[in-house]
Order: C-alpha cells, then structure tokens, then sequence
C-alpha cells in the first residue's frame, strides 16, 4: 500500500506462502517496491514489531539513508 497526497493506493500482495521469511526475503522484497515506485518517492515504511522486521528497518535505513522505518503504531 502507497499513501500519496491523492489517497491510498493498493500496490500490489504477495504469496509468501513456503517462504522463509527471514530478513534477506523481506529485504528483497521492499526493495522490489521501493524501486517500483522510485526511490525518491519513498520516504517511511512501516512494518510490523517483529524481531525481524526491526533488522529489515535498520538494514532499509542504512541503505537509503532518507527513507525511514517506523514500526507498527497499533503494536506500540
């Protein structure tokens, strides 16, 4: 999902089903979106509080130093 001054935009899902989600798999695939939209499009991502979802923040962050990870404001 994409927010955008126009509204929501439903981007596209995913069948993880038979997947390791571990942090190289969900990596990969924020990058896939990231660079769909464009990376100068891409400000924040949101994710769940998972433990691996914390190390996908920090290693998105560190590779695009502008975009920023928040985790998920309903499990805070």
């Amino acid at each position: 999902m994409a927010v955008t001054e126009s509204g929501s935009i439903f981007l596209n899902s995913i069948n993880t089903e038979g997947e390791m989600k571990n942090r190289r798999y969900i990596v990969e695939k924020f990058e896939d979106c990231i660079k769909e939209v464009g990376v100068q499009n891409v400000i924040q991502i949101i994710t769940d509080n998972a433990s691996v979802c914390k190390v996908v923040g920090v290693i998105v962050e560190s590779r695009y130093p502008h975009i920023f990870w928040t985790p998920c404001v309903v499990h805070s």
